[in-house]
């Protein structure tokens, strides 16, 4: 439909604006006319466009400040939480600025720290910490980066150093198929950083949804990696993976719905059983804890549309983490 209307508009345009213009000889007479009938055009865009521009910044400030009320975010979560915002508020952000909203992930690590890397480190600091503090890396697709802000606030509250090497596609294990040519050499770069810097804590991904129902798997070759860095006196910590779809699920919201059935799923449909894979390496690797979300992503047994994008600010960890000091 809209490919029609712009063909429309285009076909309107050129038959009753452009054609009589270039068939008008009064602006051809003198270099002044011309400059004023192009000054009126560029008048009749601009006028337009800036008043948009302006009403969209508008309504932009006017969300922004009722966002306190509207938008509450985590804080819907805990326990008793009642909302009484308006009930046609806007989403923050919109569905279709999700893309652009990336998390802040720090400053770029420092060149003398990667310059063995052939490829896109994706090493940052987000926070550096106390000199004797934790160190803590996160390491691992997008699907680790998701938790980035959650590993903020922790490494704020705890007194963390927290380096990341978010590198979207790639895992963290030489075993698992990585889609992207680069992984490999990304992953033996990264794995000799910590070799040469080894951190208190490594967060890593533990499992792997592969989009059909009720496959999720342990990652391949996690459990000989988490072994090897355990040994190593590291403490690993391993996230659960997050649902994986088929298709964009807030694409299926802003077309169905957010309550339309096909845009979620019951978690006996995604992931499977309610306890990961991963957690059954804490029986046997000493050093190793595992990291459940999937009651905050998929409350009640069914995950949501917003699931498939969650960063949510909440953290269930079965193995303790350090408060203070080194582990």
């Amino acid at each position: 439909m809209l490919i029609v209307v712009s063909l429309v508009l285009a076909v309107v345009a050129t038959r009753f604006v452009e054609n009589p213009l270039k068939q008008w000889a009064w602006p051809e007479r003198s270099a002044r006319r011309l400059a004023v009938v192009v000054v009126v055009c560029l008048g009749l865009v601009a006028v337009p466009v800036l008043g948009w521009a302006q009403a969209d910044a508008r309504r932009a400030a006017q969300i922004a400040a009722q966002a306190d009320r509207n938008n509450p975010g985590a804080v819907a979560l805990l326990p008793g939480f009642e909302y009484l915002g308006d009930t046609d508020a806007p989403t923050i952000p919109a569905a279709d600025q999700v893309g652009e909203w990336p998390p802040a992930i720090g400053p770029e690590c420092p060149g003398d720290w990667i310059r063995h890397y052939t490829v896109p480190s994706g090493c940052h600091v987000v926070r550096e910490g106390a000199p004797d503090a934790p160190v803590v890396y996160a390491i691992g697709s997008s699907h680790v980066q998701h938790w980035i802000p959650t590993l903020e606030r922790l490494a704020d509250e705890r007194d963390w150093t927290l380096i990341t090497f978010p590198r979207p596609g790639c895992f963290f294990t030489a075993g698992h198929p990585n889609p992207d040519e680069q992984c490999p050499e990304w992953y033996e770069s990264t794995r000799s950083f910590v070799e040469q810097r080894p951190p208190d804590i490594l967060f890593t991904q533990a499992t792997y949804d592969r989009n059909g129902e009720n496959d999720e798997i342990l990652m391949t070759g996690y459990e000989a990696e988490t072994r090897y860095w355990t040994d190593r006196g590291i403490t690993v910590v391993g996230i659960r993976d997050n649902p994986r779809w088929n298709r964009s699920q807030t694409q299926c919201a802003l077309e169905a719905g957010i309550e339309a059935p096909e845009c979620g799923r019951a978690l006996a449909d995604a992931l499977g059983t309610p306890e990961g894979p991963g957690l059954a390496l804490e029986d046997t690797i000493e050093g190793y804890g595992s990291m459940d979300m999937t009651q905050v992503i998929c409350p009640d047994g069914y995950c949501p549309p917003p699931s498939a994008t969650c960063g949510c600010t909440a953290t269930r960890i079965t193995s303790p983490m350090p408060t203070q000091g080194p582990p």
